[in-house]
Formats: structure tokens, sequence, C-alpha cells
């Protein structure tokens, strides 16, 4: 009996690791997702995480809180933020290739992952224009000395400026919004690093538009492709949330002569102008006192100008403050007693004796 049941306990085992085998078997092993043509280069700018844009604070009004959140930028970018789910947002257990927003949430340190890696084939003009920005950066500039100015270049990544003013610096200041496979946009932070390689020996390459992941309860689409959503019905032990990733190939625009050359105006877009306004006053605070006059407040939020109004800030104040719970506090006198106490949220303020041992207490309400 027991030899019988161990026999069938080896068989279940040895189906289950070949099961687990196959699934985890990855269908492509390319390095890119396509191939450059003959004597181009194939240049890539990878982001860092969004950051805050200040040391110590989160502005209420920045432009990488989640469009969900009431984001002051939604209707200055062209196009929106598209149809961004809460559940997206302000996450760190999150998949990335669920699209969550990039940046910052409610405070500082609390982070979500970079944008896609922005790349393409740089060809003929484009081709010396790449080579100058790693070897001759101040030949070039300082509009195009910025490594935002090239990333825009690829495909669905676009340059837009004039959401910040910034004065002095060494570049000249672009703000890069990505456009996912499904419509949604986010902020691109900026390049932590920019290379570029040929591609000769890939030239004519052949590759997937599209594959399934191993399966997996997090699976990740590989190096340019982006995950478009999920298939668990050939995955064993499904029901536990294991599932493959259904990635498609992210598109490869092959440059010759850059757009900055030929018409900087369709490459890089203006944000469009909207002067600085304040926003609804939030909910007023708890008051400070419960009796006695205290005072409660409530802030309101500044939506920066946009376009040429960049860098302005609303006039007026942004907080209310008013009086609050101005009725008299109450008094009470305890009675008589050898160890007399005053009620709850009441205090002592004075005491004297009214019989042998016995005294009483003088109570005014708690402020």
């Amino acid at each position: 009996m027991n030899s019988t049941y161990n026999f069938i306990v080896c068989i279940v085992i040895a189906l289950m690791v070949g099961r687990c085998f196959a699934e985890e078997q990855n269908i492509r092993r390319e390095l890119f997702p396509s191939a450059c043509p003959e004597n181009c280069i194939f240049a890539s700018f990878e982001f860092d995480v969004g950051v805050t844009e200040c040391s110590s604070c989160m502005p209420p009004s920045s432009k990488w809180l989640c469009p969900t959140k009431g984001n002051i930028y939604e209707s200055r970018v062209p196009g929106g933020f598209g149809n961004w789910q809460t559940s997206q947002c302000v996450r760190k257990d999150y998949d990335p290739s669920w699209l969550a927003f990039s940046g910052p949430a409610a405070y500082d340190n609390y982070f979500f992952p970079q944008c896609p890696t922005a790349s393409f084939c740089a060809c003929g003009a484009m081709k010396d224009k790449i080579h100058a920005l790693m070897f001759n950066r101040q030949s070039l500039g300082i509009r195009e000395g910025n490594d935002l100015w090239w990333a825009g270049h690829a495909d669905r990544f676009q340059l837009v400026n004039q959401y910040e003013s910034v004065s002095g610096a060494s570049f000249e200041n672009f703000n890069l919004l990505y456009t996912h496979s499904d419509g949604r946009k986010q902020f691109c932070s900026g390049v932590k690093s920019f290379t570029f390689g040929p591609q000769n020996d890939l030239a004519g390459a052949r590759y997937q538009q599209s594959y399934k992941s191993s399966c997996g309860y997090s699976p990740s689409c590989e190096y340019g492709y982006e995950k478009a959503g999920s298939d668990k019905s050939d995955c064993w032990f499904a029901f536990t949330g294991r599932h493959r990733a259904v990635c498609t190939a992210i598109p490869v625009n092959t440059i010759t002569q850059p757009t900055s050359i030929q018409n900087p105006g369709d490459h890089l877009q203006s944000a469009p102008s909207v002067a600085p306004e304040f926003g609804p006053f939030g909910a007023f605070s708890s008051c400070t006192k419960t009796c006695g006059s205290g005072l409660k407040s409530r802030n309101r939020i500044c939506a920066r100008g946009t376009g040429s109004f960049a860098g302005q800030y609303c006039k007026g104040p942004n907080q209310e403050t008013v009086a609050c719970n101005t009725q008299a506090c109450e008094t009470t006198t305890t009675n008589c007693a050898y160890f007399p106490s005053c009620p709850s949220g009441f205090k002592k303020t004075s005491s004297s004796w009214c019989s042998w041992g016995k005294r009483k207490y003088k109570c005014s309400q708690t402020p």
C-alpha cells in the first residue's frame, strides 16, 4: 500500500516539476526589439525615478501627483493624462508594468519607477549629433546639450516646455511626457544614463511583435517590450495568482535628420498659457480650543501658471483662519468631600474648606 502511494506521489511531483519547468521557458531571447539600419547607432536614454521638487517637501501642486488625486496639470497636458485609476497611483506594492504613476506620492521618499527607456535608431545627421552629445556636449549649445531634448525624439515621448521657469541653468529646462499604449500619459524625470552602440550586427534581424512571458506571480516584460495584459489560461496553479505577462514591442524610430535641425517647432511643444489660480478651499481643521474662543483654518492650493505665465504664483493668502468655539468655558463646584475631584473635561481652579476635614473645588471647563 505504501509503495503504491509513494509511486503515485512521485508521478504527480514529476508531472508538476515538468510542467513548471516548461512554464519557465522564455520565448524570446534577442536583446533589442528592433535592428537599426547599417551604419546607424542605437541611442538609448534611461530615466531616473520620479523625484520630489524640493529636498524637504512635497508641493501639493506638483505635476508628479496622480491625476486621480486632482493633479492641477490635468487640463494643461496636451490630451490629458488619460484614464488613471486610484489603485494605480500612490502605492508602493504594485506591478510597474501596470503603469503606476511616475513620481512621489503624498510624502517624501515614496517613489514610483521611472518611465520606459527612450530609444531610437540614429542615422546620418542624427548620428553625428548623438556622437557629439556623448563626446563633445559643449558644442551643442544650451538647448541640444540637454539629454531630454534628444530623448523626446523617441516614439511615444513628447517634449514640452514652460511648465516651470528656470533661469541661470547650464541647459534649457524641459518636461518630457510619455504616452503608454493605452493612451495614458506620465511625466518623466531626469535622464539617469545615456548610451549608444552600433547595430550593424542586428541589421535585418527578425523579432516578435508580441509574446507571453513565463508564468509567475509578478511577471515582467523584457527590454523593449511593455505589458499589455495578462494571461493565466495555461499557468499551473493559476488560482494562486500565477499568470503570464502579454508583452508587445515598443516601436523604435529611425531618425536620419534630427528634428532640431529640420524644424524645432515640430519637436518642442509649449504648455498652454494658463494664469495661476487658486483651487477651492479644503475642509477646516479642528478647533484649537473646545471653549473660550479658539481658531480653525483651511488651505487652498495655488496652481502655478504655465506657458507665458510659467513661474508665476497666485496673489493672495492660501490659508483662511476663523474663530471657533467662542462660547465661555463652563464652571462648576464639587460637593464637599474628603477627596473631591473635578468632572471629566474640567480642571481645578480653586479650593475651599467647607466642614470638618472636607473641602470643595471650583472647576472650569478645559479649553
